[in-house]
């Protein structure tokens, strides 16, 4: 009978919020139970080349070897490891984690980098440090990860300086046998994650229209490389000159997929 006194639109609203924050506590033990697990992918020279090749790939569309950013803000910084791979092309790296195991990792990866900074937070509650200074906010792989990724972009629109650039790397749903071997994963690998939300374009578009940004582009990228990016294959001295291979290859991809068929890569760029 209480249940009476309250709107129905009320009721749905405070039952989805408590269902998103018990999903969000999940997402938070996930990934501290798995942290150490996730940080060999950046300590395997195999792994880790692959996945230092693809940040690097989704920054093409800067003059990358020559741009250096006043502070790059990391939201799901993870492990920290893009603050080590982007070395050299910021004077200061802002990385944002709900993890506090991923962001006690991070701290550690990176504690001879005296230009990155590590903070346990949700970027809803995040007060950005030298927010005048930051001039690109990136998320590597986290959007999928966020709840309400439309309210994330509302906030940051309030909080960062217009003319700030945005990058977004995210594991793009096109291809039906890249879905089909997600879910595999998902089924075999308690590590990966069973919260995510994989988006279309057409999704990302509504997503950033909705929180009013319209001037954006998408590329797609990854082809070959995600496999060995994201899995330790051993021996080491078969695995890292496949890897190199398959970067090289990566390029010649790149070439001769046109129009429709670019949508078969693993991610896509904003």
């Amino acid at each position: 009978r209480r249940f009476k006194s309250y709107p129905r639109n009320q009721i749905t609203m405070n039952s989805k919020r408590i269902f998103n924050e018990i999903d969000e506590v999940k997402e938070v033990e996930h990934y501290n139970q798995y942290s150490k697990k996730k940080l060999l992918r950046d300590i395997y020279p195999p792994s880790s080349y692959c996945r230092r090749s693809i940040i690097r790939k989704a920054f093409s569309k800067f003059p990358f070897r020559t741009r250096k950013f006043n502070t790059i803000l990391d939201i799901g910084c993870g492990n920290g490891a893009n603050a080590k791979y982007l070395l050299g092309h910021y004077k200061k790296y802002i990385g944002v984690d709900i993890s506090p195991g991923m962001v006690k990792l991070a701290k550690l990866f990176n504690k001879e980098n005296k230009e990155a900074e590590f903070y346990v937070s949700r970027i809803q509650d995040f007060n950005i440090p030298d927010y005048n200074e930051v001039d690109l906010v990136l998320f590597d792989g986290a959007l999928h990860h966020i709840e309400n990724p439309s309210e994330v972009f509302k906030i940051l629109k309030e909080k960062i300086n217009i003319g700030t650039y945005f990058i977004a790397r995210e594991p793009q749903n096109t291809n039906f046998l890249i879905q089909l071997l997600r879910k595999l994963r998902m089924k075999i690998d308690k590590s990966y994650s069973s919260q995510q939300v994989f988006f279309s374009e057409n999704e990302l578009r509504s997503i950033l229209k909705d929180a009013g940004i319209n001037n954006f582009k998408f590329r797609y990228q990854d082809y070959l490389i995600t496999p060995i990016s994201q899995v330790i294959l051993k021996p080491q001295f078969i695995f890292m000159p496949l890897a190199i291979l398959i970067i090289l290859m990566e390029s010649f991809v790149d070439i001769i997929l046109i129009g429709k068929l670019r949508k078969l890569s693993w991610n896509i760029v904003i």
